[in-house]
């Protein structure tokens, strides 16, 4: 049997969809346990924890929120990762070159300063 609650959860999880188009993938669970956390996402399910109703409610609304803004800013997240993959392929040539560099250099003067052979 479904609670009042969790109804409730799920008419305003949908007033929220409604309102922001946004979020369509989420659904909501009330699981009201003492825990550390209010509520949080997994697998596009807004897990509530609150005990109370209200509280849950507030928890629903601020969950509901932090998805669309962290859903907005996927982009930009995705950019950095790949210029920051691409400054580290950069940096990996730029230290291989460095490193051959040095090597030839040390290899050069190891030679260079080699005792003649005694025949």
């Amino acid at each position: 049997m479904v609670s009042d609650t969790q109804k409730t959860l799920e008419r305003e999880l949908e007033r929220l969809k409604r309102t922001t188009h946004h979020g369509q993938d989420l659904r909501v669970k009330w699981l009201p346990v003492d825990k550390q956390i209010s509520g949080e996402i997994k697998n596009n399910i807004i897990f509530i924890y609150d005990l109370e109703e209200p509280i849950a409610l507030d928890t629903l609304c601020h969950e509901f929120i932090e998805y669309i803004v962290i859903k907005s800013i996927e982009p930009y997240r995705q950019l950095a990762n790949k210029l920051m993959e691409m400054f580290n392929e950069n940096a990996y040539a730029i230290k291989e070159e460095t490193v051959e560099g040095i090597t030839n250099l040390v290899s050069g003067i190891r030679i260079k300063n080699r005792p003649d052979e005694i025949s």
